[in-house]
């Protein structure tokens, strides 16, 4: 999924362990709930993205920059 245009997409509750993201356009995607534990997140635009309850534990390339446009809640587990 590295580089991929998923923006808008429905990903929730889904199973992406260690998914390469990098560089991917999360804008706007649905990723609550979602297992994201240890992927690759390095360059991924998460503007607007909904992380709300997503497991974001260990994940690489990442920045707290790219939380600023999400939404997250208190279930979300930041790393």
């Amino acid at each position: 999924m590295s580089g991929y245009d998923l923006r808008d997409g429905t990903l929730k509750n889904e199973f992406l362990v260690m998914a390469d993201f990098k560089g991917a356009d999360l804008r706007k995607a649905d990723l609550s709930l979602a297992e994201l534990r240890r992927a690759n997140l390095q360059g991924a635009d998460l503007s607007g993205a909904d992380l709300t309850g997503a497991d974001l534990t260990g994940v690489r390339g990442f920045s707290r920059s790219q939380l600023q446009n999400a939404k997250i809640d208190q279930q979300t587990k930041l790393p």
